[in-house]
């Protein structure tokens, strides 16, 4: 049973996630539960630990929870460690983005590293392209994430 603990709704990354765990979630023949798709009203570890709180207030009990970025991870951690559960004996937790809050947590967080250097040092070649020649054709790039495995996950 997995959690998503997505970004705001606001934000444009949101459906992108909600696909993305959906259509993860299908692949592997699990239900989903659209009321386990929550968010809090901005990417703050507070704003997660209020929407967790609430989920998990409301009875649901996720063996694992999929986290938009560092800072939601901790929210749910925190939320977790106050109620006595331990990460990750008794529910997972992973985070899309990887930080160094995701490297010094406790324990260490399973995330994903988006390559966001990368992608600054492309976009950053790309306007000064655009700078030398306005009329350069807009280019498309993409990097391959990888998974930075660390203490946060169990196998179950």
């Amino acid at each position: 049973k997995i959690c998503l603990l997505n970004s705001a709704k606001n934000v444009r990354s949101h459906a992108d996630r909600l696909r993305g765990y959906q259509r993860a979630l299908r692949k592997n023949g699990m239900a989903i539960r659209e009321d386990w798709n929550i968010g809090g009203i901005n990417n703050s570890g507070r704003s997660a630990y209020e929407a967790f709180k609430q989920f998990w207030e409301a009875g649901n009990r996720p063996d694992s929870v999929a986290c938009a970025n560092g800072q939601s991870a901790s929210g749910v951690m925190t939320y977790l460690y106050e109620q006595g559960i331990r990460v990750p004996d008794q529910v997972s937790i992973v985070a899309y983005e990887d930080s160094s809050l995701c490297g010094y947590s406790t324990p260490p967080v399973t995330a994903v590293n988006i390559r966001k250097e990368d992608l600054g040092y492309r976009a950053a070649q790309c306007l000064i392209a655009r700078i030398h020649n306005p009329e350069k054709r807009v280019e498309i790039n993409s990097v391959r994430p990888y998974i930075v495995r660390r203490n946060s996950v169990k196998i179950r």
